[in-house]
Formats: C-alpha cells, sequence, structure tokens
C-alpha cells in the first residue's frame, strides 16, 4: 500500500482540523460555537458539547494520525473520515429539506465536510488499492 505524499498530507490536515475544533470546544464552547447559534445554558449543555463536539473530535484525530501507520491503521482512518463527515453532510442536507436553510457557517462547514468525503475516497482509491 503506497503511503503517498498526497494521503500523508489529508490525513494531517483531517486530524488537525478534528483536534482544532474539539481543542477549541473544551476551552470554550460558547465562542466555538455561537456561529452555528449554539448556545449552552446550563451545566448539562455544557458537558453534552464538549463530550460531542471537544473531546469525541480529539478521538478522531487520534484515529486518523494513527492512519499515517498505514495498513489497517490507514483504512480505518479513512472510513473514520467517510463515515463522520458523510454523516454530517447527510445530517445537514436532511436539516436544509426539513428545517429550511441554515446560516452562511453552517454553508461552508457543508462544503468542507462534502470536499472532506471526497479527499477521503480519492485516497482510499489511490492508497488502499487492493
Amino acid at each position: 500500500m503506497p503511503h503517498t505524499l498526497l494521503t500523508r498530507t489529508y490525513l494531517i490536515l483531517s486530524a488537525a482540523a478534528f483536534a482544532w475544533i474539539g481543542l477549541k470546544t473544551m476551552l470554550n464552547p460558547q465562542l466555538a460555537l455561537a456561529g452555528l447559534e449554539l448556545l449552552p445554558t446550563s451545566p448539562t449543555g455544557l458537558n453534552e458539547i464538549r463530550a460531542n463536539y471537544g473531546m469525541m473530535h480529539v478521538a478522531f484525530a487520534t484515529v486518523i494520525l494513527l492512519g499515517l501507520r498505514g495498513g489497517d491503521y490507514l483504512r480505518t482512518a479513512l472510513v473514520l473520515n467517510i463515515a463522520v463527515a458523510g454523516g454530517l453532510v447527510l445530517g445537514r442536507l436532511s436539516s436544509m429539506a426539513l428545517d429550511g436553510m441554515p446560516n452562511t457557517v453552517a454553508l461552508v462547514l457543508l462544503g468542507i465536510e462534502v470536499v472532506s468525503v471526497l479527499c477521503a475516497t480519492l485516497v482510499w482509491r489511490v492508497a488502499c488499492k487492493a
């Protein structure tokens, strides 16, 4: 399985994005999510946001970085990336159909998530050929 510059670059950028979201949200959840109009008002809301946007994203980053080891780690990192970003895309599109158009921040995130799925799929095709 070739470990190309494309593969390494994608994994590092993806892990950095997940880690940035996670750490930013852990440190200041109100500020991190204000652009998405998610404003926690209770300890329970903060707990949920720190868990789901915070440390879960850091865990995603960790698994993606393990993909740099190649082999099954790479496959797992790419599947995780496709599944998470793909789930976000489907969730956002479903919400648009059910709830209407979100703000510009959410639309930018949708674009980034679509690109992430496409890039992960490309890397999979290049790096995980049988």
